[in-house]
C-alpha cells in the first residue's frame, strides 16, 4: 500500500500535475486503495483457482525433491532470461 501510494503521490505531485500533498484527494485515495487491496486479498479463491494453485505446489515441490536428491543447483544466466541446470559439484 505504501510503495504504491507512495509512486502515485509522487507523480502527481511532480510536473505537469503539480497537485498539493496535503490535498484532501490523497487521503481519500489512500483510504481506497488500503479498503481495495484488503477486499483482494481477503476474498477467497475460487475452487478452480484452488485445485491449480494446489497442483503447482505439488509440481513444485516434485522439483524440489529432484533437486535435492540428485544433487543439482539452478543458476540464472548472465542474460536473465534463462536457466542453468547442472551439477553442484561443478560449481564448488
Amino acid at each position: 500500500h505504501k510503495d504504491i501510494y507512495s509512486k502515485v503521490e509522487n507523480h502527481l505531485t511532480d510536473y505537469p500535475h503539480r497537485i498539493p500533498r496535503n490535498n484532501a484527494i490523497f487521503k481519500q485515495y489512500s483510504d481506497h486503495l488500503l479498503a481495495y487491496l484488503n477486499q483482494i486479498y481477503f476474498s477467497p479463491l475460487s475452487y478452480k483457482d484452488q485445485l491449480m494453485s494446489r497442483e503447482q505446489a505439488q509440481i513444485l515441490g516434485s522439483i524440489r525433491r529432484i533437486i535435492i536428491n540428485m544433487n543439482l543447483i539452478i543458476r540464472v544466466t548472465d542474460k536473465g532470461n534463462n536457466f542453468y541446470i547442472g551439477s553442484a559439484n561443478e560449481f564448488e
